[in-house]
């Protein structure tokens, strides 16, 4: 059987929470460079968020510019706190290109200029949760409960290339808006790694999780 190496963007590591950076601590005073950002935790299940955390990086730096049109985000979370926030957001100045929102009793993927998918699925139940995005071209499906639930829907168009010059906004639209309060785990997969996967799959003729 041949051997196939997965990879995937972990977008946490990408915006630089990692382990290894230090947390803030009365008793020793690192460097501005190796502290997590304000409103930011650390733990063995994700990164927690709260209601003043602002993590923001240019998209550049955060995801390949090959990302195109095919890609899974793969998301795990608990949330603390009921509100209309955003899991992410990548915005050039004021449009919004793609983005996750996260309502009492909605999941909205907003995949650019006014289009926008709302799918019957609430995180805010005091469960951990984890659930997968997926986008090809123009049909966007969210998979829950290790694929128990599906929904795909259709969209007009397929969702933009990012701009270079675009804004990746953890936990948040924008700095003006609600931040969601909780933890969180967030990977993307590109084309390429999908692609292999189904090649895999149809090689082992089994079933996956999402």
């Amino acid at each position: 059987m041949p051997l196939f190496l997965f990879t995937a963007i972990d977008v946490l590591h990408q915006l630089g929470l990692v382990k290894d950076v230090q947390q803030p601590s009365e008793a020793a005073v690192p460097s501005t460079s190796s502290l997590l950002p304000q409103g930011v935790r650390l733990t063995v299940s994700g990164v927690v968020l709260t209601s003043d955390a602002h993590i923001e990086s240019p998209i550049i730096q955060v995801l390949p510019s090959s990302l195109g049109h095919q890609f899974t985000v793969l998301v795990g979370l608990y949330s603390y706190k009921i509100n209309n926030a955003f899991l992410f957001s990548i915005r050039n100045k004021s449009r919004l290109q793609f983005g996750v929102q996260l309502l009492p009793r909605k999941v909205v993927v907003f995949t650019g200029g006014k289009h926008s998918i709302y799918f019957d699925y609430s995180v805010h139940n005091e469960k951990w949760h984890s659930f997968a995005i997926d986008i090809r071209g123009k049909t966007v499906s969210i998979f829950a409960e290790c694929g128990k639930k599906r929904y795909s829907r259709e969209v007009l168009s397929e969702v933009e290339t990012f701009d270079l010059d675009a804004l990746f906004t953890l936990g948040r639209m924008n700095s003006h808006s609600v931040s969601f309060e909780g933890v969180i785990l967030l990977v993307m997969k590109t084309a390429y790694l999908i692609k292999l996967q189904e090649k895999f799959m149809q090689y082992t003729d089994v079933d996956t999780d999402p």
